[in-house]
């Protein structure tokens, strides 16, 4: 999903069934007795370990793919959080950190957008009991749902090291210990590895983990101000593992700023042509002028895609026409010179 509100990952964007319920059930019906629901509690449950005498078979995983796509089916019927919820954690086991900033968008935009009608509806037989919609919730902080996974959940993918998880971190920082079979990393060896990491996967995960948190944050405070400290919901076990992860992609991220004026004066004692601040005569300073609006993106809107447009620019600086079009469009370049066939320089090279 777009760092916007726009819901793209679920073809049921919150609003765009608005038409075809009854107007006294702006979110459809509650379809706790379907037969389809029922599915969907049953998908969720997968397979427990069991045990025939000395054999022990292991558990088996929901089949998430089933789930997201009977999940995704029911929202279009029925704006239900004990729907929403499971979706959420389906996108993180297909979608990974992608799918959970989006599904965590999609349980905000219910409650903020549809608070009163959202299923499960808060009780009026029983003063407003908001008992079972905190208890469809509570997946999302539940260390064997949403918020474990949320620990073993890929951040970036390490020069050297490999997957990079909020489980890692901990087990690098003696927290946890290692699971069997498994590397043990320190933390040293995953800061050298993550200063080798480009920008652009670098950037992209921290903004994604920051709006996922943010939206956690947002869920939080909502159900505070709803419903009070006694029946509000507390999402610090998933609140926490999204901090963790998002504090170490920062550091990196602060590292690599503060090391701009560095590097944008180049080697103690080089000498350069001087040129007006700011101006530039060659492609080296148009190089440096793009590292220093990535280095501001960087540290003052890390959330930015700017910086992950600007990459590319800078792949294409010393290239000739033909080789710029061929990196951005090649479909462009292959009619281009059916046409006029082709030029020297491209036959040359």
């Amino acid at each position: 999903m777009a760092e916007s509100d726009n819901i793209a990952t679920y073809p049921t964007p919150v609003g765009a069934t608005d038409g075809e319920f009854d107007e006294h059930a702006s979110c459809g019906p509650n379809l706790e007795y379907d037969a389809d629901f029922l599915a969907l509690e049953e998908l969720m449950r997968g397979k427990p370990e069991v045990q025939y005498g000395k054999t022990i078979v292991a558990a088996v995983e929901p089949e998430w793919k089933a789930v997201e796509s009977l999940a995704t089916a029911l929202l279009e019927r029925s704006r239900d959080l004990r729907i929403a919820c499971p979706l959420v954690r389906a996108s993180i086991a297909l979608h990974g950190l992608r799918g959970l900033a989006d599904g965590i968008a999609l349980i905000d935009k219910l409650l903020t957008e549809h608070w009163g009608d959202v299923h499960p509806q808060l009780d009026p037989a029983d003063d407003m009991d908001p008992t079972l919609r905190v208890n469809s919730l509570a997946m999302l902080a539940d260390g064997d749902a949403v918020a474990g996974a949320v620990k073993d959940m890929l951040l970036v993918t390490l020069p050297g090291v490999g997957a990079l998880t909020v489980r890692e971190l901990e087990v690098a920082n003696g927290e946890l210990a290692p699971r069997p079979g498994s590397d043990k990393h320190t933390i040293q060896t995953l800061e050298r590895a993550m200063a080798e990491l480009p920008a652009a996967p670098l950037v992209q995960a921290a903004a994604t983990l920051r709006q996922a948190h943010g939206r956690t944050l947002a869920i939080e405070a909502l159900l505070m101000h709803k419903l009070g400290a006694v029946n509000a919901l507390n999402l610090g076990p998933l609140t926490r593992p999204l901090k963790r992860g998002l504090d170490f992609l920062d550091a990196e991220l602060a590292r690599r700023a503060a090391l701009l004026p560095q590097i944008v004066a180049g080697p103690a004692g080089a000498v350069s042509q001087a040129t007006p601040d700011g101006a530039i005569a060659s492609r080296a300073d148009v190089l440096r002028m793009l590292e220093r609006i990535c280095a501001y993106y960087t540290h003052s809107e890390p959330s930015s895609p700017v910086p992950l447009l600007l990459d590319r620019a800078k792949r294409l600086v010393p290239m000739n026409f033909l080789e710029a079009m061929q990196d951005l469009a090649p479909d462009g370049v292959r009619q281009l010179l059916v046409v006029s066939g082709p030029c020297e320089d491209a036959a040359e090279r």
